[in-house]
């Protein structure tokens, strides 16, 4: 069976996609370094650059191998591809004390915002009217991401502006982001030509673990993931700060992002949350 081929322009919005995705990353990373005004945690959000960079190399070096393709037997690699990052994630988070500093500093407009590339998600439904890929996958993925990538600019507003219900709707926005994601990649696993496949409609959706598109599953899903992720953190956390002072009722320890708009405010010692 021959390999599926991607549309050019499919092609030119993926990569541009990962381009702004690690880009926004990159910077925001590196940026709140060096508002931290120490070396050492300067040096935290540079490592943590490097490693996203990386990431990507090491996606386009596995799937250069062919190992993502999919396979009706075997080992379905590309739910490595997928989980892997997700669960080196969390688990550098919870041991290294530098990256939960930096992932801390991040203004919390900024990581809402994050999610905007979501929009992404247009090209599903494209190529299923196109006949390239089935509905039970391309309809929830496509739907989902263009619904979170129109909200994420309106959630990011919201927060800046400190209206009384922002908090509630970020925690909301950022638990609707991450259910898309995970339907998303049930349907596109179970539609697959994979060991454990369960939709078996035309077409299948053979055309996602290929370049470029193998892309999206592998580097900006996790990474949106693990964003979410980061934004429910400082949610919760700080909606156990005290108030300051004139906060509107509901918008309690709205944070130092918040307070300065897209600024990042000069850093303090960091609180039990953050060792």
């Amino acid at each position: 069976m021959p390999t599926p081929v991607a549309p050019a322009w499919a092609s030119l919005v993926v990569y541009v996609d990962v381009a702004v995705v690690l880009g926004a990353a990159v910077t925001a990373l590196l940026a709140t370094g060096r508002k931290q005004g120490t070396p050492g945690r300067a040096s935290g959000g540079v490592w943590v650059a490097a490693a996203l960079v990386a990431w990507l190399g090491i996606v386009l070096a596995l799937n250069s191998a062919h190992v993502f393709q999919a396979r009706s037997h075997g080992v379905p690699w590309i739910g490595l591809g997928v989980g892997a990052p997700i669960v080196v994630g969390f688990v550098a988070f919870s041991l290294s004390r530098g990256l939960r500093r930096s992932v801390a500093s991040i203004p919390q407009p900024w990581l809402l915002a994050a999610q905007f590339p979501r929009l992404v998600g247009a090209i599903f439904l494209v190529l299923l009217a196109e006949h390239r890929l089935p509905g039970v996958f391309a309809r929830p993925a496509g739907w989902g991401d263009v619904l979170i990538g129109v909200m994420a600019p309106l959630v990011t507003y919201a927060y800046v502006a400190r209206r009384s219900w922002s908090r509630s709707l970020a925690v909301l926005f950022n638990f609707l982001g991450i259910a898309d994601l995970v339907i998303a990649i049930g349907t596109g696993f179970l539609a697959a030509p994979l060991p454990f496949r369960l939709f078996f409609g035309q077409p299948s959706p053979s055309l996602t673990p290929v370049l470029p598109m193998v892309l999206i599953p592998t580097f900006p899903v996790p990474f949106w993931i693990l964003g979410h992720a980061a934004s429910l953190r400082a949610l919760l956390v700080a909606a156990r700060a005290p108030s300051p002072a004139g906060s509107p009722v509901g918008f309690r320890g709205a944070g130092r992002a918040s307070r300065s708009r897209f600024s990042i405010a000069r850093s303090s010692p960091a609180g039990p949350s953050e060792r």
